[in-house]
């Protein structure tokens, strides 16, 4: 077991004007994006690493590559955690689950007179990754024939719940982190794209990808970050102008899933793994 001590603002890398690049999960919904080879994954890798061993924290999310939340699944919360492409269903099922929840806290918001969730290890917030966001909503298309007819496909209801999410949930305690390589508008609409208060990028293939993260950015930023070495992204919190950053390089890959498996404590959660008040 690997003997860590939590930091509630812990860094994942450094910015180029001095400082350190701070990330805290319990604020803003995160968009990270950028092309394959820059950085991006290796990032994610120090971003869920970061807020490992914190005890305000629960992870739940999607993930057809089966690797970046592989290290936070666990046999005794099954519900929590889609990994892979051979059953899309389980996506939408970990989604629908967490709207549940957040629906649960929005309506014990009003008796208890406030309009805010508070963050604790008893009620901690709920962190959604949604992990290459383009593939999981690309795979379920191969499973549409399966679908009974009448009902939403799997890829609506993957839609229609990170929607909610991404437009509700903040006021009940809940992140979203949503990794894509580029978020096109025919995959991330406007409105979707608006509710990432906090926005990351590595290098980015395209110059008008970049202006859909960071608007109003100027062209000399637009052309440096189309081709900006590997680990070297642009960091925007809200209303604030984008910083340049150098990422921690967290390698290899199992070096972060033994640091996530020896942090990161599963607990049951009221609402999401059984009843409340069973």
């Amino acid at each position: 077991m690997i003997a860590v001590k939590f930091h509630p603002n812990p860094s994942i890398g450094h910015l180029q004007a001095g400082g350190l690049v701070t990330w805290t999960p319990h604020k803003h919904h995160t968009l990270v994006v950028g092309a394959t080879g820059s950085g991006k994954t290796v990032l994610t890798y120090a971003m869920l690493a970061s807020i490992a061993a914190d005890p305000r924290v629960q992870i739940i999310g999607c993930d057809p590559s089966s690797l970046t939340l592989a290290p936070f699944d666990r046999d005794e919360f099954p519900g929590r955690i889609a990994l892979g492409t051979s059953d899309m269903s389980r996506h939408a099922e970990v989604l629908e689950r967490a709207v549940a929840l957040m629906d649960r806290r929005i309506a014990a918001l009003l008796p208890d007179g406030i309009d805010m969730w508070q963050a604790s290890h008893a009620a901690p917030t709920i962190v959604v990754i949604l992990e290459e966001y383009a593939g999981l909503l690309a795979a379920p298309e191969a499973e549409g024939s399966l679908a009974p007819r009448g009902s939403p496909s799997v890829k609506k209801r993957i839609l229609a719940d990170a929607g909610r999410l991404l437009r509700e949930s903040r006021k009940a305690g809940f992140t979203v982190v949503t990794v894509i390589q580029r978020p096109d508008a025919t995959v991330m609409g406007g409105g979707d794209r608006a509710q990432y208060s906090r926005r990351i990028a590595m290098r980015m293939d395209n110059a008008d990808g970049v202006r859909m993260v960071f608007e109003g950015i100027d062209a000399p930023t637009v052309e440096a970050l189309t081709v900006a070495k590997p680990g070297i992204g642009l960091i925007q919190e809200p209303g604030q102008p984008a910083e340049w950053f150098r990422a921690y390089h967290l390698a290899p890959y199992s070096r972060y899933g033994q640091y996530v498996r020896d942090t990161y404590e599963a607990r049951p959660i009221d609402g999401l793994d059984h009843a409340e008040g069973a």
